[in-house]
């Protein structure tokens, strides 16, 4: 990655992301070179507010704060630096910003939702065709249409002048009441935005603590009781079925991730929680969240 140098002393100076470049946040973090550092102390770094700690090794400290952002499915965020007057950088969460490929399904409702990497200078726009109209979109972050008809939709990239060859026809899925809006980021570093339905919800409570408390009574006499505290926590699954297998393959990739995004508020996905089955008739992903009320 490109970098520009921040020089403290001429010997203790910061590696960090260039100015107002996009990044993807698989290959974001910074260098604090000090060579007078002993190995195994700590450092700090303010980025945005949230401080983050590393430690030296050989003169140097490395903080990956991709690490965390990659699981992060909001785009196009500004981050700065603390370091000396401030460093601004922007990033986007994937691994590619060239590559695009066409998602495997749609779903409308009140608007039509698609969300894919920001297109970058030369390339062509996102077109479809539904019901015999033609759409060209330039800036294709988010895209909403409203009133969306029919089952299928025929995308391609390239101008709404002509409907290409390969042309490819997309299913489009209702978005039912209640339902979850999804975003998540697939394998190849593509933003993705499902909606999918709600299946059930469950409580879990964790001990935090337990203590004995002793009461005396108006007699004198003393009785005992057993406290326990704790939270509740609330496990949401979240499902859609009849997928075909190119889609269910792409909504599979949601189970690689640990954090998404779901109405807008950062969810946790529950390690090994996704079940991911199909038959002649189609196929099932389930998939369990921690963090949603």
């Amino acid at each position: 990655m490109r970098t520009v140098t921040i020089t403290i002393t001429p010997v203790d100076f910061w590696l960090v992301p260039e100015f107002n470049t996009i990044y993807p946040a698989y290959d974001l973090f910074f260098e604090h070179h000090k060579p007078a550092a002993e190995n195994g102390d700590v450092d700090t770094l303010v980025v945005s507010g949230i401080t983050y700690k590393s430690i030296f090794y050989g003169g140097v400290a490395k903080f990956y704060i991709g690490e965390d952002l990659r699981f992060n499915a909001s785009r196009k965020t500004a981050y700065t630096a603390a370091i000396g007057s401030g460093a601004a950088f922007s990033v986007w969460h994937g691994a590619s910003s060239v590559a695009r490929n066409l998602p495997e399904i749609l779903f409308s409702g009140a608007d039509y939702f698609i969300s894919m990497i920001p297109k970058s200078s030369g390339q062509e726009p996102f077109c479809l065709d539904f019901s015999g109209y033609k759409f060209e979109n330039h800036d294709i972050d988010n895209i909403e249409i409203s009133g969306v008809v029919g089952d299928f939709a025929s995308v391609w990239f390239g101008y709404s002048d002509e409907l290409p060859s390969n042309a490819k026809s997309i299913r489009i899925l209702p978005i039912c009441e209640g339902d979850k809006k999804v975003s998540f980021i697939l394998q190849n570093g593509e933003e993705r935005t499902w909606f999918l339905h709600v299946k059930r919800k469950t409580a879990t409570f964790t001990e935090l603590t337990k203590y004995k408390k002793i009461t005396t009574l108006p007699n004198n006499d003393t009785t005992s009781f057993l406290i326990s505290d704790g939270e509740n926590e609330i496990t949401t699954t979240l499902f859609i079925d009849g997928l075909r297998k190119n889609e269910l393959n792409e909504i599979s990739q949601l189970a690689v991730s640990r954090f998404v995004e779901i109405d807008g508020v950062r969810a946790e996905i529950v390690r090994r929680s996704a079940v991911i089955s199909g038959n002649s008739r189609g196929g099932l992903f389930t998939i369990d969240v921690k963090g949603l009320l």
